[in-house]
């Protein structure tokens, strides 16, 4: 279950310092999240109407603890996912990388090969406060699996990215997309 990903700050990564710039004109915060990212804290993401910022986890009063995953293969069955779904709160989540926890208790690290950023399917939820966002998961690729059983949604490519933001119908078919694990590369953390 992915809890965990690093932004790497913005003097590392062109490609994030171009999003905090699009943050920037959306919301009065000067003081933009870059590091790791863990549940609670706030983190820029990306939904069909622009950046954002809103909480890693969702905290709802039916919840025993805050949820910070959501399963690709069973969204559209949930009441609650699925109404963020059909209301097109999709979102992606930009990361430098992925954490995962792994058998030897040290975690692994994920990243794509070329360090460009990765791309994680999401949903949010703007009912309260600031808005709060979940990770979509999905079966481990070959690359994760030997270290955990579930990985987020990768969208690498930005077709794909505006798919999931904008097409109803076309993002339920990515749900169920296997990610290109030969773009991913892992090291221990």
């Amino acid at each position: 279950m992915c809890g965990r990903y690093w932004i790497a700050p913005e003097e590392d990564n062109l490609e994030y310092a171009e999003i905090l710039r699009a943050l920037e004109h959306t919301d009065e915060q000067t003081d933009w999240p870059s590091g790791l990212i863990v549940p609670t804290l706030p983190a820029p993401v990306i939904t069909k109407a622009g950046i954002k910022l809103m909480r890693f986890g969702m905290k709802k009063e039916f919840l025993p603890k805050i949820l910070i995953n959501a399963r690709s293969e069973t969204i559209i069955q949930k009441p609650m996912f699925k109404k963020m779904f059909d209301q097109d709160q999709r979102c992606l989540l930009p990361a430098s990388s992925f954490y995962e926890p792994s058998p030897d208790k040290k975690g692994r690290k994920f990243l794509i090969k070329s360090r460009r950023m990765l791309y994680m399917a999401g949903l949010f939820d703007q009912s309260e406060g600031l808005p709060q966002f979940v990770i979509i998961t999905q079966d481990a690729d070959e690359v994760v699996s030997p270290f955990h059983h579930r990985m987020p949604l990768l969208l690498y490519s930005e077709e794909l990215q505006k798919i999931w933001l904008g097409e109803e119908r076309l993002a339920a078919e990515l749900l169920h997309l296997k990610t290109g694990a030969s773009l991913l590369e892992d090291s221990a953390i």
